[in-house]
């Protein structure tokens, strides 16, 4: 199976502080990959490298086979990579459906100007993208909020609605920071089930969670990151049983014997 994602030897610093360390790292084509470590291990500055949001030091991140080191965050999305965040970026006075509908803003085919003087083909633009945001809200499971304010939605449903207007984007590759933060176990059994129809559509999957049990369940494969170096790479039982990887989250036992 080709990778549609592929870090080469990644580094970012923040002055002396080495956040990404040296990072080979690639991701198969129709995978659920999960990304986890211990606080401060660099998973963030590695989707933020990935998606544009900071340039690395050095190294190369190829997608679909085609070098994006360095591109701006909008030149990301536009290629094909969407990401969520850890904390829900939502317009909270905006309706569900409206929310959903301002992903479409790198859509248009339209110029600005057709869009402002609202012309017949701006228009006609205009009505199938709702289209298609009804679509998603329909698919991620937010139709009964479609009127509703997005900062009345239960927190849940609020980061549903992140992955919803990530879903705008049309991507090829999602990337999702923490999605399952602060919920209750109803509200994880709905994330993960929409994760893996999100990934049954032909969306790539690379995940960032603190939640054991669900990255276990959820994931094919996992990488773990340690002080921004990647320090295990396996299936979940290889990783579950890993002692480098048990070290990083326990500590290490100094009383125990060398």
């Amino acid at each position: 199976m080709r990778p549609i994602l592929e870090v080469r030897d990644l580094n970012r610093h923040f002055g002396g502080i080495q956040a990404i360390r040296g990072l080979n790292l690639s991701v198969l084509q129709g995978e659920i990959l999960g990304v986890i470590g211990p606080n401060g291990a660099g998973k963030t500055t590695l989707f933020n490298v990935i998606t544009g949001f900071l340039r690395p030091s050095s190294g190369t991140i190829l997608f679909c086979d085609r070098d994006i080191t360095g591109l701006k965050p909008h030149e990301v999305v536009r290629l094909g990579i969407s990401r969520t965040f850890q904390l829900s970026i939502l317009f909270a006075e905006l309706s569900v459906l409206e929310n959903v509908f301002t992903g479409f803003h790198l859509a248009y085919k339209t110029s600005i100007w057709t869009r402002l003087l609202r012309a017949r083909p701006a228009l006609a633009e205009e009505n199938k993208l709702r289209d298609k945001a009804e679509e998603i809200i329909e698919f991620t499971g937010l139709q009964s909020f479609r009127d509703e304010l997005a900062g009345n939605l239960p927190h849940g449903f609020q980061r549903i609605l992140g992955v919803s207007i990530a879903l705008a984007t049309s991507p090829r590759l999602m990337l999702l920071d923490e999605p399952l933060t602060g919920m209750n176990a109803e509200e994880v059994d709905r994330m993960l089930d929409l994760i893996r129809r999100i990934r049954e559509s032909g969306v790539t999957v690379v995940l960032v969670e603190h939640n054991m049990k669900a990255v276990m369940d959820l994931c094919e494969r996992i990488v773990v990151l340690n002080y921004g170096v990647k320090i295990a790479e396996g299936p979940p039982d290889e990783i579950r049983d890993n002692p480098s990887v048990i070290e990083a989250y326990l500590g290490k036992d100094e009383s125990a014997p060398a």
